[in-house]
């Protein structure tokens, strides 16, 4: 059992720490934070489904689908870049706020086209 726990952490982690995904994840996460607070910016304040005065927490509840969604892109796709990356350093964080930004963003524009077509 030791050695299917071993092999199985070291395929899924792709040999790279845990902290590697943590820290990864962290700013993942610090960008689609901004970019959902950049998205509520365009909110409509007089719709009753929101507040009318911005709420972090609202926020954060509201989107916990799109969040999680993008919690599974960024892990998948640090995984991997590891491959592809020689090094996991401070440009792999970096892009990691990017990832977490425009990922957010990308998921959010492929859903409600994916739902638009589903009507027709």
């Amino acid at each position: 059992m030791q050695n299917f726990i071993t092999e199985f952490t070291a395929n899924t982690l792709g040999g790279l720490s845990l902290a590697y995904y943590a820290s990864t994840m962290l700013f993942a996460l610090i960008g689609a934070i901004i970019g959902l607070r950049i998205s509520s910016l365009k909110r409509d304040k007089t719709s009753i489904n929101t507040p009318y005065k911005f709420n972090f927490w609202f926020l954060i509840r509201d989107n916990a689908q799109r969040l999680l969604t993008n919690f599974l892109i960024c892990f998948v796709v640090f995984r991997f870049a590891g491959t592809f990356l020689d090094t996991p350093g401070i440009d792999v964080m970096l892009s990691a706020v990017g990832v977490g930004l425009f990922f957010d963003q990308f998921v959010a524009k492929m859903v409600a086209k994916f739902e638009a077509n589903a009507r027709d």
